[in-house]
């Protein structure tokens, strides 16, 4: 099977995925920007939208090399849902351009990044990373003079 063939059938489950998600988008200010978010269990979505089981990752990979959503949270089993913000539809347009134009670094937009500044500072909390160091390299130099 060739490329040609493939593609148009990813292309396929990657605008009916993002459909969905547009569907049950909420929209959240960040920063002063609103943006489009979708939460949910991607298994369940893709699966209801009649892709098959295994390709949704390459689906959702392909979303994300094409520049249309922008995963924001990970999702685990039980009652944590994953967080995407929507940036773009996958038109057949989008899909030639960036397969021809493709370049080697990702272009984050400014709201994408700060949310991932502030769930980065939220998981470490207050945490002193320098005082935390010094406290283990202390710990260690201790243990070294014990030994000897």
């Amino acid at each position: 099977m060739t490329d040609e063939v493939k593609q148009p059938k990813l292309l396929g489950y990657c605008t009916a995925l993002y459909d969905r998600f547009l569907t049950e988008h909420t929209v959240e200010e960040v920063d002063g920007e609103e943006l489009q978010v979708w939460r949910g269990k991607i298994t369940v979505t893709a699966r209801n939208v009649g892709i098959p089981d295994g390709v949704y990752k390459r689906v959702m990979d392909q979303l994300h090399n094409l520049y249309c959503i922008e995963q924001i949270e990970r999702g685990y089993r039980g009652n944590y849902p994953t967080t995407v913000v929507l940036l773009r539809p996958p038109t057949a347009e989008v899909w030639e351009d960036e397969v021809a134009d493709r370049g080697l670094t990702r272009r984050d937009g400014a709201a994408i990044l700060s949310r991932r500044l502030s769930d980065l500072e939220r998981r470490l909390g207050t945490l002193d990373i320098v005082k935390a160091l010094g406290e283990l390299q202390q710990q260690i130099d201790d243990l070294k003079s014990k030994v000897k």
